[in-house]
Order: structure tokens, then C-alpha cells, then sequence
């Protein structure tokens, strides 16, 4: 019900009581009750208020003095567990005790930091939020939080907004205000390198500072603070590559110091006189002031000094190629100061001396020792993280320049350390490039191996093994680095990302990682579509896809070529690979057209390309496979004959060996029908003139393989090896010169005595002297064969990569059967 029905509701149960009551004034006799029952319900009201919880105001001030007493005693943890159980009583308080919390708040966060000697940027704005809510509320700030103030903004790196504050500190001591300007002067040199906008900057704040300085009364103080000033402008000088003008400025402040007080305090100043001259070449200078800076030291005092001076004239020393004479200077420097600031200068700029004079080992060790102690060191020294990064890459190069790779990455790897948060881009770069370079070196090293005759054949293997895997090893490390590089240009510079980009797949390219080949170059297709390269890319995508056994999609980028760009160097590059996957995927026809297309009607391939000469193998070995012997010869033929001044590859030698025997058996089948006697001799004589050809190719295959170890030959050029000595004997066996054979078969045997393959020149020898009648001989090696049988597992002869035929067992099984029949006749006789 609402108040205006309840209203309603009494006015109409007023109006029909009225009806009912006497309208004449009641008696007192009549109401006597009332008094009575008013007083009794105002008894029973004060009762029940008596009964009620008394409520008292919270003393505000009690639980602030609590808190003050705790920051006193450095308890934040308790001091900030009391204003938080504050929040819900402050939040009814009256203004002004609202006030004073906030401004507790900022105390204790203010105080907390400098206890634990912290800088927290969160902690900082929740400083300055708080105490700005205290003024907001209507409490001022004293000097004292005035200046915690200040100095918080100086910290967050709102100088301007604390310069400002200054000027309402009217009450403050010039020490703090000119410190306070100090603070913000130290804060902002972290960040200044060469800018010229940040060094003028800079240069306004000391003017202000001396400003500041001036209404200093203490003479000490203010003679130090000014020295300081003028060492930290002549500073900003140098920082501006303006040298001279640093030394017109340090000797004009020196002439006023040493007026004014003689000479203490002047050695920093001093110090960079000599750096100023260092500067600007005058080195004779440079080195007389330093060794008047050390000449005014104190032995055992300001031992800060002491270390400056030695590593400054041991940069003089450096820089006038006394390379000796600075690494005695700076080692001292290191070893009898190590807890001076220019410690790390000290032990890098010794370091760098030793490199110089080759002594790398000791070198590598100072730069180790001087990056582990900048990285273990809490302080964050961006400029001297710079300057031994700077020494370390500088090494690197010149290592580099002298083709010292691996010195050149051993300098360079100790950069990383100095990088927690990541290598810059260049820096990466150079990774990609060393790695690379070794990667290369490596190769170039296998392949030097490969033709040193002072070592054994086992001695070059292991040699030659070992350079090719640390090869792989180099390029994958490039490979992975020109990757992280394109990653990190990607967003500033399209053309540096896609030349990092194609560095990176070439690198796997090398390294034989076809997998990741492959997703490099798939991205470059994609991703850079336009570029020049992309045809090359699709090329080297597809020879990847090949050499991974994935020849569908070899298929299909090579396709992409031919079809679509056919009159370009990549399409004339694409023809044969594609042929060979179509090769390998046993299409046949596919790859005859392709490879008829390259030798008979493409416009742009000759017979002295080396296209050309690719496709007319590939044809061969494609009539070969199939088998078309007699075509298969044509064309291997040609292929030998049209680039006779080139050596021939193994597997040529042996597809073209194979295929002038096998193809005999063909003329063998003819030869079984009638024929006129002058076309059976001209088959005769074609047959002889194959079989000899094809010893002479076997000859040739051996001759080039026989000096290679296993390890560093394929599988088939193994095969191919040892096929090549049976079908050699088979050869002569097929001439009917059998001394030849047994010869041949007898090399066969004794040179893969341990393999299966050793029963074929076994049998055979059993034949050829049965052939030829030699009975006993024929004994002898049946016997022989016999027994070698015996120690060959029966599962052995089950592969059928195996020099082997049927008819080879057939024919030792009727002379054995013969051998035994002639055996039983002599025992009768």
C-alpha cells in the first residue's frame, strides 16, 4: 500500500466514525484515561531506549598513531594491515580524518620502497594517487611529503610535474631542492646515448640545478655540488661527439675551481680533460693530464679514481697501438680495484688487448668473466651491456675477415647472456651468417678429404663423415636463425624478411631437413607471391617434396611451373625433376612425354645444355626400368657420347652396362629360330660386341666405386658395386671364355666372400669347368660350393636385389648331378 491510499483510507474511516459520535464537547469524566496512557507509553519509550547499545565515535586518531608508531619501527606489513582494516570505518568518517588516511597511505608506500630499496612503477603511481587524494580533501602537504612527492615523480619520470612542486617549497632547504633536481638529472642520463633533444634537456636541468646551487651557504657543499655539475655537462659534451667544446668548458670551470679553493676535488674533472683530448686525437695531451690526475691522487684514498685514471691511459695506449703497454694498464686496473665502477671496463678493455695479440684463450675468458659479472649484477648498466656487446662483435668481424669462423662465433656467443629479453635483429644475423659460413667451411673440408691420398680409406670416411654431420649441424643452426631474423624484421621491412626468409630454407635446403625445408619454402610461396624468387622457390619446394619420397605434391609444384611459366629458366629447370617424380611414382608414360618433350621439340634446350643431357639418362633408365633394353641403350649410349669430355656418372656406366646384357637374351631368343647364315652372323656378332660392351661399362663402374667405403656410398651405388663384378664374370661366361670367367667369378668370390651373392661365382666357376671338361677341377669347386652353402642361411637368399638367376641353380644342379654320376663310374672302374 502506498502513502497516499493509506491516507485515503484513514480520511474515509474518519468521515464514518463522525456519524456515530456526539458532536458535544466529552467531559473530563470521560477521558480521564488518556493522561495515564500517554505518560505510560513515554515510560515505556525511554525503557526501551536505555536498552538500546550505546553509540559512541570512533577515535580516528588512536588508529592513526598505531599506524605511524608501526611505520616508525619499519613494520609496513602490520602498518598496511591496519589501513586496510580501516576501510569500512573511514569510509562514514568525516572528511578530514578520510584525508589523513589517504595521506598515510602514500607515507607507507613511500616509506616501504626506501626501506627495501625498491622501485616499483605500480607502487609509485599508488604514492602520487594518495597523496593527491589527501590534498584533494583539503589537507595540505608539508615540505616533507611535498618532497616525497616530487621525488616519486622523478621516479616515474615526470620531472616537469615535480619541477613544478619545487616552486611551492618555499620552506625547504636548498639541499633538497637542488637534490631533488639531482635525482631527476641522474634518473634521465639512464636513457641519453647521442640525442640531441635529450642532452639539451639534460643541459636545462643542470642550469637549473646551479641555479639551485647557488643559495647553498656551505661552501664545501656548494664547491662539490658545482664540481659535480661541471663534470656532468663537460660529460653531455662528449656524449654529443662536441670534444672541444668540452675542454674549453672543463678549463675555463678549473681556472674558477682552482681561484676558489686550489685544486681538491678537481681529479674527476681532470679525468675528463684528458678523455676530451683522447677525443679529439690529441693523445700526448690526453696522456699528460691523466698522469697529472694520477700524480694528485692519494695512495690507498679515492680508490674509484685510481682504477678511472688506469683504464683511461690504457685507452690512450690502445688507441696509439700500444696494445702491450694498455693491457698492463688495465689488467692492473682489475686486479687491484675490482669493486670500482670501471671495473668491467677494466677486465673488457684487457680482454680486448689479448685478442688483439692472439692470445684468445685468455681473452675469451676475461669477456666471459666480465659478462657474468655485469649479468649477475643487480644494477641494469644498459651502457657498459653496450660497450661489452660492442667489443664482442667487433672481434667477431674481424675474426670473420680473416676466415676464423670458429673464433668468430666463439666471441659472438658470448653476447647472448647480455640479451635476456632476446638478440636484437642484428645481432641474429650475424648467428645466421657464422653458422652458415662454418656450415660451408665444413663442406668445403668433407670434400678436401675425399682426395687426400695420405689417408687410409677408413681415415677419410671417419674424417669426411664427421665435417659432413658438423655441416648439417652449422646449416640447420643458420637455417634456424635466418628464420628467428625474419620474424624480427617482419613488420618494419617487407624485402629484409623475405631475403631472411629464403636464407633460411636454403640453409635446411643444405643441411638435408626436408621437412622443414619444405614449410620454409611453402611459407616464401605464399607469403611472397610477386617476389622474383617465387618461381625458384616453387622449384626448390619441389625438389624438397622429392627428396622426402612426397612425390604428388612434387609433382603438382613442378606442374605449376611448366604450365604456367613456360618459357622461363625455372620452367627449363623443372622439366626433368619432374619426369623423375613421375619416375618414382611409376608413371611411366607421364614421364616419357615429359622427357621426349625436353630431347625432341623444346625450343630453348640443346644437346649442350645440361638439361638435355639430364633427360637423356633419365629416358634411358625409364626404358631400362621398364624393360626396353634396346631403347634403353640408344639413348644411354648418346648420353656418354655427347658429353664424352665430362666424367660419367657411376649409375649411368652401370644402367648402360646392364642394359647391353640383358638385352642379349633377346638376341639369344632369335638366334633358337631358322635364319640365313650372314643375318645369324651379323646377330652373332652384335651379341659378342653387347657383351663386351657391357664388361667394359662394369669394368668402369668398379673402377669408380671400388676406392669409396660403403659409409660414404648410397645403397644402390653399393649395389651397383657389387652387381657390377658378378655380371662383369657373367659377361665373359656368356662369350664362352671361360678362363676368363672362372677368373672374374674367383675375384667376384674373394671380394664378397661373406655375402650371398659369393654362391653365383661359386656356381659359376663349378660350371665353367664342367664346360670346358676340367672334371676334377669341377669337383674341387663343387665341393667347395657345397660347403659354403652350408654356412649361408637359407633366409639369406631371399633378396632379390641378389646377382642371382634361375638358371644359375639349374645348370649347377645338372653338373652336379653329373659330377656325382662321373664320380660313381671312376669308383666301379
Amino acid at each position: 500500500m502506498t502513502e497516499n491510499d493509506a491516507d485515503s483510507t484513514a480520511s474515509a474511516s474518519a468521515d464514518d466514525a463522525s456519524t456515530d459520535v456526539d458532536p458535544r464537547p466529552a467531559a473530563w469524566s470521560d477521558v480521564w484515561q488518556l493522561p495515564a496512557l500517554i505518560a505510560g507509553l513515554l515510560l515505556l519509550g525511554m525503557g526501551g531506549l536505555m536498552m538500546l547499545p550505546r553509540h559512541e565515535p570512533p577515535e580516528y586518531a588512536s588508529h592513526f598513531n598505531h599506524v605511524l608508531r608501526l611505520m616508525k619501527a619499519n613494520n609496513y606489513v602490520d602498518a598496511e594491515t591496519r589501513l586496510n582494516g580501516m576501510k569500512e570505518l573511514i569510509a562514514e568518517a568525516p572528511q578530514e580524518m578520510r584525508s589523513m588516511y589517504w595521506l598515510l597511505w602514500g607515507d607507507l608506500n613511500y616509506r616501504w620502497q626506501r626501506y627495501e630499496s625498491i622501485n616499483l612503477p605500480y607502487k609509485n603511481e599508488q604514492v602520487v594517487r594518495h597523496y593527491r587524494q589527501a590534498e584533494q580533501m583539503g589537507r595540505p602537504l608539508d615540505t616533507e611529503r611535498l618532497q616525497r612527492l616530487a621525488t616519486t615523480l622523478v621516479m616515474l619520470d615526470r620531472v616537469d610535474e615535480a619541477l613544478q612542486l619545487l616552486d611551492h617549497m618555499e620552506h625547504a632547504e636548498p639541499a633538497q631542492r637542488y637534490e631533488l633536481i639531482r635525482t631527476a638529472i641522474e634518473r634521465r642520463l639512464e636513457d641519453v646515448r647521442d640525442d640531441q633533444i635529450r642532452i639539451a634537456g639534460l643541459m636545462r636541468l643542470i642550469d637549473r640545478f646551479l641555479d639551485e646551487v647557488n643559495h647553498e651557504m656551505a661552501p664545501t657543499a656548494l664547491r662539490n655540488a658545482q664540481i659535480w655539475a661541471t663534470g656532468l655537462q663537460a660529460h653531455l659534451m662528449l656524449t654529443a661527439d662536441d670534444p672541444r667544446r668540452a675542454i674549453e668548458h672543463l678549463q675555463r670551470r678549473m681556472i674558477h675551481f682552482l681561484d676558489d679553493g686550489g685544486g681538491k676535488g678537481l681529479p674527476p674533472l681532470m679525468v675528463l680533460l684528458g678523455e676530451s683530448y683522447q677525443r679529439l686525437g690529441d693523445f700526448a695531451e690526453a696522456r699528460r693530464w691523466l698522469s697529472e690526475t694520477q700524480r694528485r691522487l692519494t695512495p690507498g684514498v679515492d680508490l674509484d679514481m685510481h682504477a678511472m685514471v688506469l683504464v683511461r691511459k690504457g685507452q690512450v695506449d690502445l688507441a696509439c697501438s700500444q696494445v702491450r703497454a694498455a693491457r698492463e694498464l688495465f689488467a692492473a686496473a682489475a686486479s687491484r680495484y675490482p669493486g670500482a665502477p670501471v671495473f668491467l671496463d677494466a677486465l673488457t678493455g684487457k680482454a680486448d688487448c689479448e685478442a688483439r695479440l692472439g692470445v684468445h684463450t685468455e681473452a675469451l675468458k676475461d669477456f666471459r668473466h666480465a659478462v657474468g659479472t655485469l649479468v649477475n649484477d643487480d644494477a641494469d648498466n644498459a651502457e657498459v651491456r653496450m660497450r661489452i656487446a660492442g667489443g664482442l662483435t667487433g672481434h667477431y668481424t674481424l675474426n670473420m675477415d680473416y676466415g676464423e669462423y670458429d673464433l668468430a662465433l666463439k666471441y659472438l656467443s658470448l653476447v647472448k647472456p647480455l640479451f635476456e629479453d632476446g638478440l636484437p635483429s642484428d645481432l641474429v644475423e650475424r648467428f645466421a651468417i657464422v653458422h652458415g659460413k662454418m656450415g660451408q667451411a665444413r663442406k668445403e673440408d668433407a670434400a678436401q678429404t675425399a682426395q687426400n691420398a695420405q689417408l687410409t680409406a677408413k681415415e677419410r670416411h671417419a674424417t669426411r663423415t664427421l665435417a659432413n654431420q658438423e655441416a648439417a649441424i652449422h646449416f640447420e643452426k643458420a637455417a634456424d636463425a635466418w628464420r628467428e631474423h625474419a620474424r624480427t624484421v617482419i613488420a618494419r621491412d617487407e624485402k629484409e624478411y623475405a631475403d631472411s626468409l629464403w636464407k633460411a630454407a636454403q640453409n635446411f635446403d643444405r643441411a638435408q631437413l626436408w621437412g622443414r625445408a619444405i614449410d620454409v619454402y611453402s611459407e616464401y610461396v605464399i607469403v611472397h607471391a610477386d617476389d622474383p624468387r617465387c618461381l625458384t622457390a616453387l622449384n626448390r619446394l619441389g625438389m624438397a617434396y622429392t627428396a622426402d619420397g612426397q612425390y604428388a605434391p612434387a609433382i603438382e609444384q613442378f606442374r605449376t611451373i611448366v604450365d604456367d611459366h613456360p618459357q622461363t629458366p625455372e620452367s627449363y629447370d623443372s622439366l626433368v625433376p619432374l619426369a623423375r617424380a613421375y619416375l618414382a611414382s611409376d608413371q611411366f608414360d607421364a614421364a616419357q612425354r615429359v622427357l621426349l618433350h625436353v630431347l625432341t621439340d623444346h625450343p630453348a634446350l640443346t644437346p649442350e645444355s645440361v638439361q638435355y643431357r639430364q633427360a637423356l639418362v633419365e629416358i634411358g633408365k625409364l626404358h631400362y626400368l621398364r624393360p626396353e633394353f634396346e631403347k634403353a641403350i640408344i639413348w644411354l649410349d648418346q648420353a656418354v657420347l655427347l658429353h664424352r669430355d665430362q666424367p660419367a656418372e657411376p649409375s649411368l656406366l652401370y644402367y648402360l652396362a646392364d642394359a647391353n646384357r640383358q638385352s642379349v637374351d633377346q638376341i639369344d631368343q632369335a638366334l633358337q629360330h631358322p635364319m640365313p647364315p650372314n643375318q645369324k652372323a651379323t646377330h652373332e656378332q652384335e651379341r659378342r660386341r653387347r657383351l663386351e660392351a657391357a664388361m667394359s661399362r662394369y669394368d668402369a663402374v668398379i673402377e669408380k666405386l671400388e676406392p669409396i667405403t660403403d659409409a660414404e656410398l648410397t645403397s644402390t651405388e653399393i649395389l651397383f658395386r657389387r652387381n657390377a663384378y658378378f655380371f662383369r664374370a657373367d659377361c665373359a661366361y656368356a662369350l664362352r671364355n671361360f678362363d676368363a670367367a672362372i677368373r672374374l667369378y674367383d675375384q667376384a668370390a674373394r671380394r664378397w666372400e661373406r655375402d650371398p651373392a659369393s654362391m653365383t661365382a661359386l656356381i659359376q666357376i663349378v660350371n665353367a669347368y664342367c664346360e670346358q671338361g676340367q672334371i676334377q677341377q669341377a669337383k674341387v669347386a663343387n665341393d667347395w660350393a657345397q660347403q659354403h652353402l652350408n654356412r649361408i642361411p637359407e633366409d639369406a637368399f631371399d633378396d632379390p636385389n641378389l646377382p642371382m638367376s634361375k638358371e644359375h641353380w639349374q645348370q649347377w644342379l645338372r653338373w652336379s648331378s653329373e659330377l656325382n654320376l662321373f664320380e660313381t663310374q671312376a669308383k666301379a672302374r
